[in-house]
């Protein structure tokens, strides 16, 4: 039989408390997170289709961490399986997206020689995040560089 005092030591699973604690995150976090300006945001905001931000104060808001993921998951569902890295990755509040400045910082290939990667499958697969907009999942990226290291 366990003790109160027994289960008092007993660390809690993480993911049973990231599910359980919703993150507020500010404008310049979010903009790191999804690559998108303010004025963007906002747009997207008016047309419903971004998660929309909530007021704290009169001139201080914040958005969901969890609905901010839960919208970046709709983006990587819609891109379907990464050939390279298998099945869509299920998204926590760590990930972000990275834009084709921040991806060749990462690979240091030219744009030329990844879309060439990409077509053979040997890439990380990018992700539409607005009709002109692409992104890839960083947490992705780092893994094909590890994987590439590690040859």
């Amino acid at each position: 039989m366990e003790r109160i005092s027994d289960l008092a030591h007993t660390p809690p699973h993480a993911a049973d408390i990231s599910r359980a604690v919703d993150r507020l995150i500010n404008a310049k976090q979010l903009r790191h997170r999804v690559l998108f300006s303010q004025q963007h945001i906002n747009r997207l905001e008016a047309d419903g289709a971004f998660p929309r931000r909530i007021r704290l104060g009169a001139a201080r808001v914040a958005w969901s961490s969890h609905e901010v993921t839960a919208w970046m998951q709709s983006k990587l569902d819609a891109r379907g399986p990464c050939p390279f890295a298998g099945d869509v990755p299920v998204l926590n509040g760590l990930d972000r997206f990275v834009g084709k400045r921040e991806m060749r910082e990462l690979v240091v290939y030219s744009p030329q020689h990844v879309r060439l990667l990409e077509l053979e499958h040997r890439f990380p697969t990018r992700v539409w995040i607005g009709e002109n907009r692409v992104a890839w999942l960083e947490r992705e990226l780092l893994h094909w560089r590890e994987m590439k290291r590690m040859r």
